[in-house]
């Protein structure tokens, strides 16, 4: 799922992901595209091993924040920072736990990009999820989703999605539809 560069040519393996036939670089490229990174900052919600973290601190990023609720990705990820030498900070947290031990100690805390990649169909509370992104994010929120022809539109968490397709609606946010068939869509 997320094939990590590593020193002496080598890289992290796809997993069971290797139906994936590009790589996560495309959705960074999707959304950073000619975007100067130098010295921004970056929340990714959901970072497995980091990848797109680590894509933007090559490009000169500053702070790097990534939350891993799942520890076997967590402690992956910290051991590439390690093996990386990197900056990245791994934090093995959910998004609420994160916000709700910061908020008090961090009252103005923001980060200029806020990433939630395919993540939304994780979440119960997809409205609670989005307004924490709100709260964090100094100027963008990238949300990944699956497409509109994938299963979870259609089977038991669907009201899942009919929510988030309502708070969407509600927020005026401009959608970007990012997926493997190689198109890139902008939805009002």
């Amino acid at each position: 799922y997320q094939e990590i560069r590593l020193p002496y040519g080598r890289s992290t393996s796809k997993g069971n992901y290797q139906h994936l036939s590009n790589s996560r670089n495309l959705t960074f490229d999707a959304i950073f595209g000619e975007i100067d990174l130098r010295s921004v900052s970056i929340l990714d919600v959901g970072c497995a091993l980091g990848q797109m973290l680590f894509l933007a601190e090559e490009l000169g990023a500053g702070e790097l924040y990534g939350l891993e609720p799942h520890a076997d990705r967590y402690h992956a990820a910290v051991s590439l920072v390690d093996i990386l030498n990197s900056d990245v900070k791994i934090l093995n947290e959910r998004l609420e736990n994160f916000y709700d031990q910061n908020a008090n100690k961090y009252p103005n805390k923001k980060f200029d990009w806020v990433l939630a990649l395919n993540v939304i169909h994780h979440v119960n509370d997809i409205h609670q999820f989005c307004e924490i992104l709100t709260k964090l994010s100094n100027g963008f929120i990238a949300i990944e989703f699956p497409s509109l022809t994938e299963r979870i539109w259609r089977d038991d968490k669907s009201s899942l999605m009919r929510a988030f397709r309502k708070y969407l609606s509600r927020s005026k946010l401009p959608l970007v539809g990012v997926g493997e068939k190689g198109y890139t869509s902008t939805f009002a």
